[in-house]
């Protein structure tokens, strides 16, 4: 017999427990009690915690006479909040759901939001403390969070990258006494798995006061805010070796926590602004926030997409966001959420998407089509995006059509020989390319890049680093013509190429920063290249942050471009520039359609270049014929009666024209 009371069908009702009275080591005891969620009586409080991953077997709760499993770490929510002497009244999701019906799992869990947001107030529970705790929560009661506040508004309303003006740890503690060991101690603390859980940011965002408890402690939510705001660097930056010295990966660990923080208290700022402002809006639609929360972890990967429903501020126009539903298996969710977003031509299925942005840990194939955004683990930010680069333009019209059943199979064996299977083949990703070239030079790589987590440090494989560039240095010197197809010298358009014109404080890199970068580099790299030297040169940095010879290739085309692509390309692929996507992409045949495997960056064409030259020399493409024809090869003459200067440019009119592409 089940130990839960009915829930009526109709209505907003949720279940909320009742928990008798009770010392810390007392027995759990408590009834349900069902709750009108328009009703402002009784008030309760709402928990949010980590559910954990044990199997309920070894706590429980009393419900009435009959127990019921739960988490440990719901055991230490129940007894840390349980009153002495008094009945309370509290909502935790691993009693008041049946997490064993899927219908009432999923009717309940739509009306989450509102719980918390009705709530008396939410008690975020982080566990025991530990020294590391009390010392971070020391130091954060002691900050100023509305100073930190200040700094961040203009963050949500006009967002970029560098924050050349915001407070930092290391500056505010340089005169402490104990800098290394407290710095360490608060990130630590930020280091705990609640700033990694998904329902939880949905919980601290909607909640109207939640508290922070670690152990005995607790501390206001904003000053948990401010300490993990002084830990976000101004831009990209080393950070010093005493640092988080027991985490191989350093910051590198603790930035997604930091993520966690920051867009929990930017929708609770965005709460108090005007909704109408265009840049909360944008902040705030599904696909962003489900990008910003995909490092973050959940146990059911559906709710990756349930989850932040109720924060976005563009699913309620037309409820166009999935329901929640536990029955669908999660890559039928993720490709029917993909066709809704290519419905709605929203350009970021190809952002976030491709093969290289597939599988949640090192060698998975994750059987997803490759333009379904797996959503499981964070799509990797292969360049940093410059407001600059719209390589194809700003129209961007797309569709997904049901693949013939009588293709699927030969598909299927055309994918396996490609060693690429896919789980599902129900649709295509009708796109429309403006540009599209072969592979002819690949560099390579160094180390073995599995997966992004274990990746090589460059400085200590300079050797191979070193004889790629080389190689590759040679190869460029031979080629036919000196000039690259923007004129400039072939050498220095590969060097551009290598940081992606991209400057390790992630600006657009100067001729003058590219040219002496590179030597001092090419120097410093012959010299041995010592890890542990802190003198390391910035454009060896811009190299490392844009992931060169590490998660990609440097590439020449058959018709000359220089690229960047990812490291799963081989010289069967081809590079394209897809009409209305900022970003290049590279694409791999199979029979008539095209795996995507991921973006790349084509010096030279990061501008709307392909888009103009197509118009100028009237550039289509026959698609009978597989073929490009050039209908104005003298250029169009303007209204002041001059032809457009296309330079080189006019060596690759041959892979321009606009063409139909469907993606598997």
């Amino acid at each position: 017999m089940s130990v839960y009371v009915p829930l009526p069908h109709t209505g907003e009702y949720i279940r909320l427990l009742k928990l008798g009275p009770g010392n810390l080591q007392d027995d759990l005891i408590a009834e349900f009690f069902v709750h009108n969620l328009n009703d402002a009586q009784p008030e309760y409080t709402a928990t949010s915690y980590v559910c954990g991953d044990d199997d309920r077997c070894r706590h429980h709760i009393t419900m009435s006479g009959t127990n019921l499993g739960i988490y440990k770490n719901a055991d230490e929510v129940l007894r840390r909040f349980r009153s002495e002497t008094d009945a309370t009244y509290l909502w935790i999701d691993v009693c008041c759901i049946d997490q064993d019906d899927p219908v009432e799992k999923a009717k309940e869990v739509s009306l989450m939001w509102k719980t918390y947001k009705h709530a008396r107030r939410t008690v975020v529970w982080l566990g025991p403390a530990d020294a590391n705790s009390t010392a971070a929560i020391q130091y954060a009661r002691s900050l100023d969070a509305s100073r930190y506040l200040k700094e961040f508004r203009p963050f949500i309303m006009y967002g970029g990258q560098n924050r050349p003006s915001k407070s930092l740890i290391l500056d505010e503690l340089t005169a402490h006494p104990q800098k290394e060991s407290l710095t360490n101690s608060c990130a630590e603390f930020l280091l705990r798995p609640y700033f990694t859980r998904l329902w939880c940011q949905q919980e601290g965002s909607l909640s109207s006061e939640p508290v922070v408890v670690c152990g005995e402690d607790e501390i206001p939510w904003n000053q948990v805010f401010a300490l993990a705001w002084l830990f976000e660097p101004r831009y990209t930056m080393l950070w010093p070796s005493w640092f988080l010295p027991n985490y191989p990966n350093g910051y590198a660990e603790l930035e997604p926590n930091l993520g966690f923080i920051q867009s929990v208290q930017e929708y609770r700022l965005a709460k108090a602004m005007d909704p109408d402002v265009e840049a909360i809006n944008r902040a705030f639609s599904l696909v962003r926030i489900m990008h910003d929360a995909s490092r973050f972890r959940c146990y059911d990967p559906r709710d990756k997409i349930y989850a932040l429903r109720n924060i976005a501020s563009d699913w309620h126009l037309n409820d166009w966001a999935p329901q929640p539903d536990y029955v669908t298996p999660w890559e039928e969710v993720y490709t029917n959420f993909a066709v809704i977003l290519a419905g709605r031509a929203d350009r970021q299925i190809l952002d976030y998407s491709g093969i290289c942005q597939q599988g949640d840990q090192v060698g998975d194939n994750s059987g997803l089509p490759s333009w379904v955004v797996d959503w499981r683990s964070r799509p990797w930010q292969q360049y940093l995006h410059q407001a600059e680069w719209k390589a194809g333009g700003t129209t961007f019209r797309t569709k997904a059509e049901i693949i013939p059943k009588k293709k699927r199979h030969a598909l299927n064996r055309m994918l396996q020989a490609a060693n690429q299977p896919r789980k599902s083949l129900r649709y295509a990703l009708q796109i429309t390319v403006m540009m599209q070239d072969s592979i002819s030079c690949l560099s390579g790589v160094v180390g073995n890049p599995m997966g992004l987590e274990d990746g090589v440090d460059l400085r200590k494989h300079y050797k191979e680093v070193l004889a790629l560039d080389q190689v590759v240095q040679a190869f460029v010197c031979a080629l036919p013509h000196p000039n690259y197809i923007t004129s400039e010298r072939a050498l220095h358009a590969y060097n551009t190429t290598l940081i992606a014109n991209t400057t390790d404080t992630d600006t657009i890199a100067s001729p003058e920063y590219i040219s002496d970068g590179a030597e001092e580099w090419r120097s410093w790299l012959s010299c041995g290249a010592n890890p542990n030297n802190n003198t390391i040169p910035r454009y060896h940095d811009a190299i490392d942050n844009v992931d060169t010879f590490r998660f990609k290739h440097f590439c020449v085309s058959s018709a000359g471009y220089f690229c960047l692509v990812p490291h799963i390309t081989d010289p069967r692929d081809t590079i394209a520039i897809v009409k209305g996507i900022d970003m290049p992409i590279v694409l791999r045949p199979v029979g008539e359609y095209y795996v995507y495997l991921g973006q790349c960056f084509i010096h030279g064409m990061m501008m709307p270049k392909a888009g103009e030259l197509i118009e100028e020399f009237l550039v289509m493409y026959d698609s009978k014929e597989s073929k490009v024809v050039i209908r104005r090869p003298d250029g169009e003459i303007r209204r002041n009666g001059r032809k457009m200067d296309a330079g080189e440019y006019v060596r690759i009119l041959g892979t321009l024209g606009e063409r139909r592409v469907e993606l598997i």
